[in-house]
């Protein structure tokens, strides 16, 4: 029941109390502290291989803490430390105990999420965003679709709704329980977002599978016939939609369903840098990205806590920033939001090459395990990991718990070699 319920909690992140001044809840690193006592206390303390990285890092936070930060026990520091802290617990925890659960099992635990995802819009449409708000921190939804926005159940926006959603595809994908049912319940909810970060998740999507052939092609085992088989209709898809925007959007707006989405990906995709310069939601959510980058060029040797809130961080890497900007994005509107929206990135920016380090160990721990397996289940766990990173690399908080628990599933499920799914 414990780790059932820590799964659910995993997935649904933002669920807690509004008492706790954070989007993303402690409740699964709570259950998954407990839960993880109580095993080591009747098992003996077990590690696994996964976790090496992310003990460096909580490490690295913690000497950072001690030495030289002057606000330890501050509100925003305890942010920044939690961010480091969780992970390796809740991996380890959910390495501990998948084991003494089936696949079917695991689906039917993230079924019960959809559910409560479900019930969540639910309430929204019944005028109920109220009840929403006791359990959600900053939850961002506007009754009616006057603002041209949509849903947001239980999550803090659109945007974050649609990157969890595309989360949970990715588990149910991993277990092969991806059904038919199951992907038009989650196209239905990510749709009801309304949300431009629609195109955010088919580009990972595209980004996934094209990583995956890829890195198949590198290793020299691939079916490409299978691949040509997959990526034909997704373009053939993309393709229709961008030639029926207009009418798309006329649709829409003659129904009276939010439209700002969709104009948000149309422009996006027909002036690309020039629409982004003016949208500063896009522009804050991509800034992560750009900052890792920056940071590594600019600060190499970093070893700071909670980095990106130092006064002096942002005239650090002002000069790499806005020339990467300007280059990649043809304009200097820069952003630098307090909490850096990148899970990994955190790591970069905090401790320079150590960050680096530990990321790339992440990253070889995951594929040396992977391509172990058969070709079938090979090209599954690269396509969940090339997801996943890309999730971690992009507007995902480092404490949010469910690239972690996706994380120990990847490599649970990996270590088999077999061509069966129970």
């Amino acid at each position: 029941m414990l780790f059932k319920l820590t799964l659910i909690f995993a997935l649904l992140p933002n669920i807690g109390t509004t008492l706790i001044p954070s989007d993303t809840q402690p409740i699964t690193f709570l259950l998954a502290s407990f839960g993880l006592i109580r095993f080591w206390l009747n098992e003996g303390i077990k590690l696994y291989l996964l976790s090496i990285p992310f003990f460096i890092m909580l490490i690295c936070a913690i000497l950072s803490s001690f030495f030289f930060s002057s606000t330890l026990f501050s509100i925003n520091q305890f942010r920044y430390f939690f961010g480091y802290v969780s992970p390796p617990i809740i991996i380890i925890y959910f390495l501990s105990q998948i084991h003494c659960f089936s696949k079917k099992d695991i689906a039917k635990v993230i079924d019960f999420s959809l559910y409560v995802i479900i019930f969540g819009v639910m309430l929204q449409i019944l005028n109920l965003s109220s009840v929403v708000n006791l359990f959600v921190n900053r939850a961002i939804f506007s009754q009616g679709f006057e603002s041209g926005r949509g849903f947001t159940s239980f999550f803090t926006e659109q945007a974050q709704f649609v990157s969890q959603m595309g989360l949970i595809t990715t588990f149910y994908f991993l277990i092969n329980k991806l059904n038919k049912k199951r992907l038009l319940i989650i196209s239905l909810l990510i749709i009801s977002s309304f949300a431009g970060h629609i195109i955010v998740l088919v580009f990972q999507t595209f980004l996934a599978a094209i990583a995956t052939f890829l890195f198949s092609i590198l290793i020299g085992q691939i079916n490409i016939k299978k691949y040509f088989k997959l990526l034909l209709p997704i373009g053939a898809s993309a393709l229709s939609l961008f030639y029926l925007r207009n009418s798309i959007v006329s649709l829409f707006e003659n129904l009276n369903l939010p439209v700002l989405g969709i104009k948000r990906i149309i422009s996006l995709v027909e002036i690309g840098g020039q629409y982004i310069a003016r949208d500063e939601g896009i522009i804050v959510k991509i800034s992560g990205v750009f900052q890792t980058i920056s940071s590594a060029i600019e600060r190499p040797f970093a070893f700071y806590l909670g980095s990106s809130a130092n006064p002096d961080f942002n005239s650090e890497i002002y000069i790499t920033y806005s020339t990467l900007s300007q280059f990649v994005l043809n304009h200097n509107n820069l952003a630098f939001p307090l909490r850096l929206y990148s899970a990994m990135g955190n790591w970069i920016v905090d401790f320079g090459i150590l960050g680096i380090a530990s990321f790339l160990i992440f990253i070889i721990i995951m594929l040396n395990r992977i391509i172990k397996n058969s070709e079938q289940l090979r090209s599954r766990y690269l396509f969940c990991f090339f997801y996943l990173i890309q999730s971690c690399v992009m507007f995902i908080p480092l404490a949010n718990p469910t690239i972690h628990t996706l994380s120990a599933f990847i490599f649970y499920n990996s270590k088999i070699k077999t061509n069966s799914f129970k």
